[in-house]
């Protein structure tokens, strides 16, 4: 999956998402080992972090939430109520793209990580109902026993999206999920939480 490209043609240009082959983008030296919910993971080297709605947010070394015109979201755990991965993705995206148009989705696709975890990765370019601007997203969905969690990469132009590119690659790469866990709930989010979440997920152009 990591040498997969998937390309979009965006207003009239060609937007490319390599996985792995973005030379414009540097590999952090020294990742620092996470862990959020269930999920374990390398947050890449110099990257800040910051809880919010109970959410934790990793933006680009010298920007923050307010600043930033990328971010990498990782949403706590939330049941599957029986679902399968692919129906609980489409039961969450549902819910982030409620106010806004889908342009451009691809459908999920199945990852392996070198370490064995499985999940599934899609991108989607998202408009705001004004018309104002458009969001470039990257979902990643990761199935931790009977719940499962959402990690969002979110980039307001494809400049910004590309050239974190490869370090949102090897932060998926490096996901694992914990065995046991000091998470307090593992339910559906109410709507207040939603809401919470989504104001801090939105990075408008």
């Amino acid at each position: 999956m990591t040498t997969r490209m998937i390309y979009y043609c965006l207003t009239g240009a060609l937007f490319l998402v390599s996985y792995n082959l973005l030379a414009q983008s540097p590999r952090p030296a020294s990742p620092t080992s996470l862990t959020y919910g269930k999920l374990q993971f390398s947050a890449p080297a110099g990257w800040q972090t910051q809880q919010k709605a109970d959410m934790l947010i990793l933006t680009p070394p010298g920007t923050t939430i307010n600043t930033t015109a990328a971010s990498i979201t990782v949403f706590p755990p939330a049941a599957r109520n029986k679902k399968s991965l692919s129906q609980w993705m489409d039961l969450a995206l549902s819910l982030i793209r409620s106010d806004y148009q889908v342009l451009r989705s691809q459908k999920p696709t199945p990852n392996t990580a070198t370490n064995g975890t499985k999940s599934l990765i899609m991108t989607e370019l998202l408009g705001e109902p004004s018309g104002s601007g458009k969001i470039y997203q990257l979902y990643c969905a990761v199935a931790t026993g009977s719940s499962a969690q959402l990690v969002m990469y979110s980039a307001s132009n494809p400049i910004d999206f590309n050239r974190h590119a490869k370090i949102v690659n090897s932060v998926i790469e490096s996901i694992s999920v914990k065995k046991t866990s000091t998470v307090r709930r593992d339910e559906p989010p109410t709507n207040r939480q939603i809401n919470d979440r989504l104001l801090f997920s939105r990075i408008r152009a």
